[in-house]
């Protein structure tokens, strides 16, 4: 038996370049207890609210929003700070969900976030349109998930992989 702690979990887990658990140790052999998997858990429900949270930042400094066909523009207030929290918050969205396209430019005296999507994925697309005004209208850190879920969007998280996998141990 081999009790996997919760770092080894949480490098299982990342979405680039995850640890292959299985070709350390076979699974049969795997045990885990109570507190490592709420642990584990727990960061996953961290992890979505810190997102949000510098979701929450990044729109206190949107000036305007400006849709097209197949996309839209958010143009935030520019500063070098805010340019590398949107360029960060692309990275994690395009790792999330990569039929997106995300491409951040300097304007002038604005930073432009550009999104665009497949025409089947115009529904998600819209609600990531609104984004800011679904995080105005509710403090809820699940808020936005609910939105995509609504316009279509499928989740497999982390978290429920964990949940499965963790099922399976003895």
């Amino acid at each position: 038996m081999v009790l996997v702690e919760t770092s080894v979990w949480i490098e299982g887990f990342r979405r680039a370049r995850p640890l292959d658990l299985v070709s350390v140790v076979e699974f049969d052999e795997i045990v885990t207890c109570l507190p490592i998997v709420q642990e584990v858990l727990q960061g996953f429900r961290a992890q979505r609210a810190k997102r949000v949270a510098e979701f929450r930042e990044a729109f206190d400094r949107l000036k305007r929003t400006e849709p097209f066909n197949g996309g839209f523009r958010w143009y935030f207030q520019a500063d070098s700070a805010q340019e590398a929290l949107l360029r960060q918050l692309a990275q994690c969205e395009h790792e999330c969900c990569r039929f997106f396209e995300f491409t951040i430019t300097r304007e002038g005296a604005s930073v432009v976030w550009e999104t665009r999507a497949p025409d089947e994925a115009a529904a998600v697309l819209d609600a990531f349109r609104r984004f800011p005004e679904t995080l105005e209208a509710s403090p809820e850190h699940d808020a936005p998930k609910n939105a995509f879920i609504e316009a279509g969007l499928q989740f497999v998280e982390a978290a429920q992989e964990a949940s499965s996998v963790f099922r399976r141990l003895r």
